[in-house]
């Protein structure tokens, strides 16, 4: 007798006979819960969002749905998901790749399972440490991995300690100094790093980023440095603004959490407002956005988009990476950040879109085998210089 696991992963693969789809909806039939139960693991939208909830709660190595989508007929859709743990606690590991393509105006999609023994010869691990340095403002370094918890510096009456949770921490006990500068850089291929500036606002810096801030705050306005991305939780303060600068633009606020891109190789510079409101400029104009809205700003111009998914933008900072909407050169950049990669393309690259997120935690040969059943070749040479061919 199958199991309804066995019933459901079938479904999924569309292999199910017609006797299995009756046993199958007998079972659904006798509850409402069981019915919401398949219902769900069978939309792959709603199996996106429930692994994201997932993956947060309990760090699981869990695939989500990567899928193509285009209306071009000359370009390839391909969907794909890979599960490894169920929302009912079902345990299996399953691989499952379904690849479609537009031929002569048709849609036709094919359900795959993909050989686990597809790997990289050289393989890279997801960083594991964090390898983030603070740069002093007499030019010394604080190798943030290497120092124990504690005091690790002290700059005039302000201390720069490290939290028992891995964070940096400036505790201002009456700054007497003139204004002091230091910067925190977080290479390519390291964890990401949280700091708390001396006001005691939060900022978390993703891979492949730099902030420039003052040791301490003590003149009116508030002001960082960020170049790449960060996730800044501002403490309030009516009498002093906080400003980012980067971009080409200059983000202002009192109070509120806001998401900021400005990856240089990134076509645009991007702020996303989580709560609170934001005033983002640039030298020829100025626009204020509210949650769930996005300011971007690229090749001279300012638009703001509404309705935006706000988990989808932080979801590095939640230990995922974010494929919505990306074509492959910018999920390529992502990943070229976190493993620390230099990605070059052998030949044209290929018109593929995708959406949806995945686990930051696991190795290099397993995003890429998924990538590899989109039709994609890899191969690894040394200096890791990943070739797409």
């Amino acid at each position: 007798m199958q199991t309804i696991k066995e019933l459901i992963l079938k479904r999924l693969r569309e292999t199910l006979t017609q006797e299995e789809e009756q046993a199958l909806e007998e079972w659904m039939m006798k509850s409402d819960r069981n019915r919401a139960i398949v219902e769900e693991l069978s939309d792959p939208r709603q199996l996106a969002e429930s692994f994201a909830r997932l993956d947060s709660l309990h760090a699981d190595q869990v695939w989500e749905r990567v899928r193509s989508v285009s209306p071009d007929p000359q370009t390839k859709h391909l969907p794909l998901y890979r599960r490894l743990r169920t929302l009912t606690g079902y345990a299996a590991a399953v691989l499952l790749i379904t690849v479609g393509i537009y031929f002569r105006g048709q849609y036709v999609k094919r359900t795959v399972v993909v050989s686990p023994e597809k790997q990289l010869s050289v393989d890279v691990s997801a960083p594991s440490a964090n390898r983030s340095v603070i740069t002093l403002s007499d030019g010394q370094n604080i190798y943030i991995d290497s120092v124990t918890t504690g005091v690790v510096a002290i700059q005039g009456n302000v201390h720069i300690r490290k939290t028992s949770d891995g964070s940096i921490e400036y505790v201002d006990n009456g700054y007497n100094g003139g204004l002091q500068y230091n910067t925190l850089t977080v290479p390519r291929g390291s964890q990401i790093a949280s700091i708390i500036l001396s006001d005691g606002s939060r900022v978390i810096v993703n891979a492949g980023s730099t902030m420039k801030y003052p040791v301490s705050f003590y003149r009116r306005d508030r002001g960082v440095e960020i170049t790449g991305e960060a996730y800044i939780e501002v403490v309030k303060d009516a009498g002093r603004r906080f400003v980012v600068t980067g971009g080409g633009t200059v983000t202002e606020v009192l109070g509120t959490h806001f998401n900021v891109n400005t990856y240089p190789d990134e076509t645009d510079m991007k702020v996303t407002l989580l709560e609170g409101s934001v005033k983002v400029s640039s030298s020829a104009e100025q626009k204020m956005i509210k949650p769930g809205e996005q300011a971007v700003y690229g090749r001279g111009a300012m638009q703001v988009h509404t309705g935006i998914n706000v988990n989808q933008v932080i979801a590095w900072k939640n230990g995922l990476f974010d494929f919505q909407d990306k074509h492959l050169p910018e999920v390529m950049r992502q990943l070229s950040r976190w493993y620390d990669l230099q990605v070059i393309y052998n030949g044209k690259v290929p018109d593929i879109e995708f959406f949806g997120q995945m686990g930051r935690n696991l190795k290099l040969s397993d995003v890429l085998n998924v990538l590899r059943d989109a039709g994609l070749r890899f191969r690894m040479e040394e200096g890791r210089r990943l070739i797409v061919l």
